[in-house]
């Protein structure tokens, strides 16, 4: 369901590393209608981050279902991701490793090699209707200063090459509190993060061309 290309930044030079270790819940709407739910939980290892979901999405061509498993290192790098799918009650499996600048992701019986974009500092995560890898979104960009990226969505079994756009200001939703700050992502498919710069918890995500939004559940 989300397929960014781009982003900008606004940063805060005080904000933590990462939002803190908890379980965040967020609701999925189309055109004001609820199409989804999904439940992460942040852990914090000795030398790493854990970060497991699950969802369920109810949409008018069936219902889907993901729960998935993400680590990374203590410099918010990813370093192995795994997933299950059910679309339309039918099973798929995805699982992701990284080693310096390479990730391999094997589905099913397929296996892919991808290289990480020749600008970019490190790989991240963005699967297809999950929200974990947004989530993590602000914390990664500050600490990777605002560098390119390179995008995994394994739900599609392909990847994206994300570069900063600085000085986007778009128009803060009405539902949105008045002190978070937003990140703009402009490609294919247009998205706007809004995000607690005192914590990076992400609040709100909003998908202007397919009319979604994604909010923090309180």
């Amino acid at each position: 369901m989300f397929l960014p290309l781009a982003f900008s930044l606004a940063l805060d030079s005080a904000a933590p590393s990462v939002p803190p270790p908890a379980r965040y819940q967020y609701e999925g709407f189309i055109d004001g209608k609820t199409v989804g739910n999904n439940s992460l939980t942040l852990k914090r290892g000795p030398d790493e981050y854990i970060v497991d979901e699950k969802a369920d999405a109810h949409l008018p061509t069936g219902d889907q279902s993901a729960a998935t498993h993400m680590t990374l290192d203590n410099q918010l790098r990813p370093t192995d991701y795994s997933a299950t799918y059910t679309v339309f009650d039918e099973p798929a499996k995805a699982t992701v490793s990284f080693s310096d600048r390479v990730a391999t992701m094997v589905m099913g019986s397929d296996t892919k090699t991808i290289p990480m974009g020749g600008s970019s500092r490190s790989f991240i995560v963005l699967d297809t209707s999950l929200v974990s890898g947004y989530f993590l979104l602000p914390a990664q960009v500050r600490a990777f200063a605002g560098a390119d990226l390179t995008a995994i969505i394994p739900g599609q079994g392909g990847s994206a090459f994300l570069n900063v756009i600085p000085n986007d200001r778009p128009a803060r939703p009405s539902d949105v509190p008045a002190g978070d700050v937003s990140i703009s992502f402009a490609g294919e498919i247009p998205f706007v993060e809004w995000y607690e710069p005192s914590t990076l918890i992400l609040d709100e995500l909003s998908m202007p061309v397919q009319n979604l939004v994604v909010k923090r559940r309180r």
